[in-house]
């Protein structure tokens, strides 16, 4: 990957852009100076496994919350909240082991 990064005032379709804003674009905004475009956005699959996110430290709740929430907003993947409990649980579509989990068994 290349680390080089200069500003540009302009870009075209086909261009890779990156923005310094946090919270104003998110994945799957359209970004025009022309007429207002509206699309239905990009597909949302069930997720196939489910992990469970339980913290050795609880002071670093917030970065954790953080951390989840920004890859859910990538798409990588779905943040669930057990209801009257404060315990996360992350969900992602596919099979592939994940660093510190299993996959499910076959069936």
């Amino acid at each position: 990957m290349s680390q080089r990064r200069e500003a540009v005032e302009e870009a075209y379709a086909g261009d890779i852009i990156g923005f310094t804003t946090h919270g104003g674009v998110r994945l799957g905004d359209t970004i025009t100076d022309g007429a207002s475009l509206q699309f239905t956005g990009l597909p949302f699959f069930a997720p196939e496994m489910f992990m469970t996110v339980v913290l050795r430290n609880p002071l670093r709740t917030k970065q954790l919350q953080q951390g989840l929430m920004q890859l859910g907003e990538e798409g990588a993947i779905q943040v669930f909240e057990a209801r009257g409990r404060r315990q996360l649980a992350a969900g992602r579509r596919g099979t592939a082991a994940v660093r510190g989990g299993s996959a499910p068994p076959e069936q």
